[in-house]
């Protein structure tokens, strides 16, 4: 037996209720795209690397604007920021927090133009300070170093 096919008025109100589903869904996903490109919102985007090359999948957290976002496969990072709380803040400090030397830091601002280029370093570029030697500790200590240090011997020697 043949099951019974649908009238003509029958096919032309589905295939009108199932292109007025299909307008309402692509209607939705274009307005969650202008939602995502609002133009209230500061957009910044850069790059996360080190002398080895772009580091994938790291964590980067903005202090003041108590934001994380992560690098994708390419070392490269996306930051939206509502304007309102962009320009409250103005000036970031990016926190590094997995990364061979612990943490690591770098102060941006945000309405700068141009990516944010983030190079950490690595163990083998780690400073190095070495032995202080006497003629570079006084741009470490100052210029009457010398002077206080005398003068601390001679207070200490004076308490009995």
């Amino acid at each position: 037996m043949l099951a019974a096919l649908p009238g003509p008025r029958t096919f032309i109100r589905l295939s009108v209720a199932s292109l007025l589903l299909l307008g309402m869904l692509s209607a939705s996903s274009i307005s969650a795209q202008a939602r995502a490109a609002s133009p209230d919102s500061l957009y910044r985007w850069g790059q996360l690397h080190d002398q080895n090359g772009p580091l994938p999948h790291m964590p980067l957290h903005f202090k003041r604007l108590k934001m994380t976002v992560t690098t994708d496969a390419a070392g490269e990072f996306h930051l939206v920021v509502p304007m309102r709380r962009a320009l409250r803040v103005s000036r970031d400090v990016i926190i590094l927090k997995q990364s061979s030397l612990g943490l690591q830091e770098l102060e941006v601002e945000l309405f700068e133009a141009g990516p944010i280029d983030f190079r950490a370093l690595t163990l083998s570029e780690q400073p190095s300070f070495g032995p202080l030697k006497e003629d570079n500790i006084e741009d470490v200590l100052g210029k009457d170093w010398r002077t206080q240090r005398q003068q601390e011997q001679q207070r200490k020697q004076k308490k009995p």
